[in-house]
């Protein structure tokens, strides 16, 4: 059920200002995503977003200079209502990586 590794795709678009941060999550058998959120930050510049989508998500932010990388986290939240007794509700995964972008 751990994933090891970034669920960010390899690079990122950016257009008319914007960064879209894109990724791909293969949720746990049995889960119901509840939340996926992402953070970026590239020096002092800090935002944050709630992506949209299921296996195949994204999140736009505003304000990045498309020329250096960023530092993207992320965060699932899952729950698992089928699930055997004395066994988690609930499942979180965060990742960060570093992340370039194309123009």
């Amino acid at each position: 059920m751990t994933q090891f590794g970034s669920n960010f795709n390899p690079v990122q678009n950016f257009a008319n200002g914007r960064v879209k941060i894109t990724g791909t999550t293969l949720p746990p058998d049995g889960a119901t995503p509840l939340f996926r959120g992402v953070v970026l930050q590239q020096g002092e510049l800090v935002a944050s977003g709630q992506a949209a989508g299921l296996k195949d998500w994204d999140v736009e932010l505003p304000g990045f200079d498309p020329h250096l990388a960023a530092l993207a986290i992320g965060t699932e939240i899952y729950a698992f209502e089928d699930r055997e007794p004395d066994s988690p509700a609930f499942a979180t995964f965060t990742w960060a990586q570093k992340i370039n972008f194309t123009t």
